[in-house]
């Protein structure tokens, strides 16, 4: 392309639209992309502009509108954003909730399971035996019924 020869196309979207080494879409630029090619039509539709300066108007796209343009595109970004988290909002404290109950009702099973395991039942078993003997060696300890003989 010579310095005389001019595009034949329009030069919005790369003005719009940044693009970055990762490769990530612009999100922000494609709406305002959009904006502009409805701000477009708008005009075309209207009459306001004939077809040689419907064909020229990526020109009027300076920095200073380009900014603008994509400033009201995070704008709706935002506002859509903020729309769509209160309208999730319910779900997602529910979904907590429900999540607090399930891993509350499996910290409960784990430890009745690590409790009633059959070494733990004839551990306390085994304690339990061992108690009431020594309650019943002090009971008759201490009614005087058992006597102890000391031979010699």
């Amino acid at each position: 392309m010579t310095a005389g020869d001019e595009r034949s196309f329009s030069t919005a979207f790369d003005k719009l639209v940044r693009t970055d080494a990762s490769g990530d879409e612009d999100i922000i630029g494609l709406l305002a992309y959009a904006i502009y090619k409805r701000d477009k039509r708008d005009l075309a539709v209207s009459g306001a502009l004939d077809e040689t300066h419907l064909r020229q108007h990526h020109k009027t796209l300076t920095p200073g509108l380009v900014e603008q343009y994509r400033d009201g595109a995070l704008r709706r970004l935002e506002i859509f954003s903020s729309a769509v988290l209160a309208r999730a909002e319910p779900d997602i404290r529910e979904a907590a909730r429900v999540e607090a109950v399930e891993r509350a009702r499996d910290d409960i099973i784990s430890v009745v399971r690590t409790s009633t395991t059959w070494w733990v039942s004839i551990l306390w078993n085994v304690i339990a035996w061992l108690i009431s003997l020594a309650i019943v060696f002090l009971v008759t300890v201490g009614t005087g019924k058992v006597s102890f003989q000391i031979s010699g």
